[in-house]
């Protein structure tokens, strides 16, 4: 009897450890997935790792070939798209954006282009960089990408990305 009560509390007690370390962007595309115009997935790092030799082939532009390049410090790739963002209110987008640095993230930078809002946070632990996350927020489309890593900070920093030498620029003004 004993040893099933404890089996029972253990268990219990690793649902709600698990339901509270949920981080604030995967409980956002928990709660969003499930929408009409949504697509989820969650694909292995072995499998981008695959993909993204195979896509450096064929990119173009100049934030396409430093993601790809980046692609071998991905271990895993998870990602929300929505076709049409009223489907998600202003308030649930500026709870998760207050919530990130609640939870270990740090805004690496966001910008405006192209009509669209980009913000691209971190999660770094001695200059490695676990996870990358990327809001993309459009006027008819929302972007969730969460990427769990082993990258060195520094790879990041000097990837080829246009918001990179935004954010060079920015930081050489101040």
């Amino acid at each position: 009897m004993l040893k099933k009560l404890s089996t029972t509390i253990l268990l219990t007690l690793l649902l709600i450890g698990t339901n509270l370390a949920q981080r604030p962007l995967n409980k956002f595309i928990d709660n969003h997935k499930n929408q009409d115009k949504a697509v989820c997935m969650t694909l292995p790092g072995w499998l981008l790792r695959s993909g993204f030799n195979f896509a450096e082939n064929f990119a173009e532009e100049q934030d396409e070939k430093a993601f790809l390049d980046l692609g071998q410090y991905f271990k895993k790739l998870r990602f929300l798209v929505i076709d049409e963002k009223a489907h998600v209110s202003d308030y649930a987008i500026q709870t998760l954006l207050n919530d990130l640095p609640d939870h270990g993230m740090e805004k690496f930078v966001s910008f405006r282009e192209e009509g669209n809002n980009v913000n691209v946070w971190v999660r770094e632990k001695d200059d490695i960089v676990k996870n990358l996350s990327i809001l993309i927020r459009g006027e008819d489309n929302l972007i969730v990408v969460n990427l769990n890593t082993d990258m060195p900070l520094d790879a990041l920093k000097e990837a080829n990305f246009s918001f990179n030498s935004k954010r060079k620029e920015s930081t050489n003004h101040h």
